[in-house]
């Protein structure tokens, strides 16, 4: 035999890329889903990481294995959190002063708080004032609170060194403005 057979169409083919061994969990998913999912959406035989990042994609159609190591690639770049949300800009501007109190607007809400922004003092910095930073009395439902769009003022608590995260409290803001007015 000279020449190399070729394959028959039916014997799955291999694309291997690496990503980041910090980011596998996006391709993984919770409980396996995200894996599994990739497999099931671009009929695949197989879709493998190992701990390094190595990621091998098994299956009988070319196309789909590129589309699938296109989504791979889409999950674990750096411009999206886990299960392909968008992640903020990182902010590299000045930051405010901590015990500071500064004009922000709602920018988005979730469950557990409101993301604002500064507006103009800081453009593109935006930062969390947890539910429970909001009022003085209990939040029991944020939607029925604020709204995007809402103005207030907040407090900053703390700056975290490493992430940048701002800690922000229109509540203490509320309570320098009461002291104040005495």
């Amino acid at each position: 035999v000279d020449e190399p057979q070729a394959l028959s169409d039916s014997v799955p083919k291999t694309k291997t890329l690496q990503v980041e061994p910090a980011k596998i969990g996006k391709i993984i998913g919770k409980g396996g889903e995200t894996i599994r999912g990739l497999i099931a959406d671009y009929c695949l035989a197989n879709v493998d990481v190992d701990d390094e990042g190595a990621v091998m994609i098994s299956g009988n159609d070319p196309e789909q294995m590129e589309a699938c190591a296109a989504k791979i690639v889409e999950l674990t770049s750096e411009a999206t959190g886990g299960g392909g949300r968008k992640q903020r800009a990182a902010y590299d501007g000045p930051m405010p002063e901590v015990g500071s109190v500064y004009a922000s607007e709602v920018v988005s809400i979730k469950t557990f708080g409101a993301f604002v922004s500064f507006g103009e003092a800081f453009p593109g910095l935006e930062g969390l004032c947890h539910i429970s930073e909001l009022a003085p009395d209990r939040v029991r439902n944020i939607e029925k609170f604020i709204s995007v769009g809402d103005a207030f003022d907040v407090k900053v608590l703390a700056i975290d060194e490493d992430s940048g995260k701002l800690k922000l409290s229109r509540k203490a803001a509320l309570a320098d403005k009461v002291r104040d007015s005495r």
